[in-house]
């Protein structure tokens, strides 16, 4: 792939040293879009009683479940670091540039809010109307979802 512009999303966990634990992963193109949903690191068992608490709140709330995942956490990375390394990436947030730098430092990646670009909820008000995007059964914030709407923006109203 040559450089490309990619519109990006991505969901997880924090865990008790508040490392970001990473669950799903997706991407836009103008063209196409690419999700990735992560296995966790190791048992829901071995997390911590604030941890447990923290993934039943994402569960219930925003539909992300711990044991959800068809790609291996420790291959994630080797996955997708040479797609970032070759793109220019827009993601919502602050915190989700921070991680996507300490994951892949080649790759430049600019905080879309900072453009412009609409709240979540606006965006999701605006752009998916009743569209039933997400292949994963998440409720609200998912990062397929995130990245269909934030094309839409782009490439409409940007």
């Amino acid at each position: 792939m040559s450089t490309d512009l990619l519109l990006l999303d991505l969901q997880g966990f924090r865990d008790y040293k508040n490392r970001f634990i990473i669950k799903e992963l997706a991407y836009a193109t103008k063209e196409y879009t690419q999700v990735y949903l992560v296995k966790p690191p190791y048992p829901f068992s071995k997390l911590s009683d604030d941890e447990k608490k923290q993934v039943k709140w994402l569960e219930r709330n925003r539909g992300i479940y711990w044991r959800q995942g068809y790609i291996d956490y420790n291959e994630f990375s080797r996955l997708i670091k040479p797609v970032l390394d070759k793109a220019n990436v827009f993601v919502k947030g602050s915190e989700k540039c921070k991680w996507l730098r300490e994951l892949s430092p080649d790759c430049k990646v600019l905080d879309i809010g900072e453009r412009g670009c609409p709240n979540l909820k606006s965006l999701f008000d605006s752009y998916q109307g009743n569209d039933k995007i997400c292949c994963f059964n998440h409720q609200k914030y998912c990062a397929l979802k995130t990245v269909i709407c934030l094309r839409k923006w782009y490439y409409n109203d940007y």
